[in-house]
């Protein structure tokens, strides 16, 4: 399984264009918490950026998520599929939360 940051995992696919479903493969990847709420599919969500700028960078997609237990800023750690890159992001979907640590 791929550790990485948002960052990194954002940089691994910018610049390759859209790889949406291309290579599926296991991550954990952690970062800033920049969005929590539905995504714009209304499927629930916690988008991480990186930690300069605060530009979304990945898309975590829930099956359920019980937004009051998030911390509207503060980092996540969070273990899924990398699903690849769409809508200039990276998005991650069968996901579960490990951490969150507010700021």
């Amino acid at each position: 399984m791929l550790v990485v940051d948002s960052e990194e995992l954002f940089q691994q696919h910018a610049g390759k264009g859209e790889d949406y479903g291309a290579q599926p493969q296991a991550v954990t990847v952690s970062g800033p918490i920049t969005y929590v709420g539905p995504d714009m599919f209304g499927l629930p969500c916690i988008e991480l950026g990186d930690e300069h700028g605060g530009a979304t960078r990945v898309n975590c997609v829930f099956s359920d998520l019980d937004y009051s237990s998030i911390p509207e800023s503060g980092h996540a750690t969070i273990s899924g599929t990398d699903e690849g890159y769409a809508y200039e992001q990276v998005v991650v979907k069968q996901v579960h939360l490990v951490s969150t640590v507010a700021d």
